[in-house]
């Protein structure tokens, strides 16, 4: 796997600091325990349809597994590093 280059790591850290800067309920250790098999079947399947995460994507989801961030929660943080990424390719267009 490739490495997560410097930037990928201060995006990261931002994005851990908006987490610990929201109030939210931790994640149930029930529900954490239940994601890594849920993840691996869904990278599967994406594996099968093309779809690879990044480094910084791969990163950005351990985070959320660290600050246990419940699953509502993830998908508003994920959408947000997605439009960070497309604001980031069309800028260097």
């Amino acid at each position: 796997m490739a490495k997560l280059t410097a930037a990928s790591r201060r995006r990261i850290d931002e994005f851990r600091q908006r987490v610990r800067g929201m109030r939210y309920e931790p994640l149930p250790e029930g529900e954490l325990s239940a994601i890594p098999d849920r993840r691996r079947q869904g990278l599967a399947n994406s594996e099968i349809e093309g779809i690879h995460l990044t480094p910084e994507e791969r990163a950005f989801l351990q985070m959320l597994d660290e600050e246990r961030v419940p699953h509502e929660l993830r998908l508003e943080l994920a959408t947000a590093l997605a439009l960070a990424a497309e604001d980031r390719s069309a800028a260097a267009d």
